[in-house]
């Protein structure tokens, strides 16, 4: 099975060096490269827009790549990347799985795992 992890920027090494592994070492792939790609800036503030469209269709690619989208959501998503990205998985007919709050009422539709 293919996963996408989904995640607040804030969690990116936490998701590469501790889920990431764990999910690989069960038997799944990872699809999501966000988790360990470079962006060379210290906050999204600074990623010009030729990056972030980059980042945003690699993004993209990866989550069709997937069977699933687990999005962890305790860390709130500053930007709120992580809730476009459970959208188009929803759009796409992937299983999304919520991890943590249910930060909004798109978070209590009945095929969403909790």
């Amino acid at each position: 099975m293919k996963v996408y992890l989904a995640g607040a920027y804030g969690m990116k090494s936490w998701l590469a060096g501790a889920v990431a592994p764990a999910m690989t070492a069960a038997g799944l792939t990872v699809t999501s490269s966000w988790i360990t790609r470079d962006f060379h800036i210290d906050s999204f503030e600074q990623m010009t827009p030729k990056k972030a469209r980059r980042a945003a269709m690699q993004d993209r690619d990866d989550i069709q790549q997937s069977d699933t989208l687990i999005a962890f959501t305790w860390l709130p998503s500053i930007h709120g990347g992580v809730w476009w990205e459970v959208g188009y998985a929803d759009a796409l007919g992937l299983a999304v799985v919520i991890v943590g709050d249910l930060a909004n009422v798109f978070c209590s539709f009945r095929h969403y795992v909790h």
